[in-house]
């Protein structure tokens, strides 16, 4: 199983595959098969999926498929790191206006996480399958830790306040909670419950008032 960064390879290799396709007929072959191990993974979440598997259903012979993937937790990789480059997408363009305010950004975020999940309901799918590995996680995590970094220094040096090392760490650890609740409410359909979403936000809203004004 592949463990690569979710950042792609020095070689500029995409994640998950061994060659860089060229050919416009290759370029599609990939394609499908990184949509149908993700609809199969939809389909049965726990079922053992093989290489021949996705062969048969996209219509190829399966050494053509080993041409570019090793096997199918390669194939996983190669559509988390899409998915996860769309993540990364959505929270830049989120909060590509000033922030003012951590309960702000908790707004930013849940909103950007729900379309996401609308967009790519399959990042769902995957996340709760049992192709969804700890590599994978720690991939997500790494992300949302740079990123809040990068919005935390960016509000305090707006409030010329000192910088606080904790605070981002505290907030990963929060919008994990809060990321969780996402999932939990979409897990039955892509329209989340209106009233459960805005408990969840402001759920972690308290979370985070409590966890930095703790009561004494």
């Amino acid at each position: 199983m592949s463990s690569a960064r979710a950042t792609g390879s020095s070689s500029g290799i995409p994640v998950g595959l061994r060659r860089v396709p060229k050919q416009a007929r290759s370029r599609a072959r990939v394609e499908a098969a990184i949509s149908e191990v993700v609809r199969m993974i939809g389909e049965e979440p726990d079922r053992d999926i093989t290489t021949a598997d996705v062969a048969a259903r996209i219509g190829i012979p399966v050494g053509s498929l080993y041409e570019y993937f090793e096997d199918v937790p390669s194939i996983v990789d190669a559509a988390v790191a899409r998915m996860l480059d769309r993540h990364d997408e959505l929270l830049r363009v989120a909060t590509s206006s000033s922030v003012s305010s951590v309960h702000e950004l908790i707004d930013v975020m849940f909103d950007a996480y729900l379309r996401l999940y609308t967009e790519q309901p399959a990042f769902v799918l995957v996340r709760n399958s049992s192709y969804w590995n700890e590599h994978h996680r720690r991939w997500l995590i790494d992300r949302v830790e740079v990123f809040l970094a990068d919005v935390v220094t960016s509000m305090l040096r707006a409030e010329s306040s000192s910088e606080d090392p904790a605070l981002g760490r505290r907030l990963a650890l929060i919008f994990a909670a809060g990321d969780a609740m996402l999932q939990r409410i979409l897990r039955d359909g892509l329209e989340p419950d209106p009233v459960l979403a805005s408990d969840a936000r402001t759920t972690v809203k308290f979370m985070f008032d409590l966890v930095t004004n703790p009561v004494s």
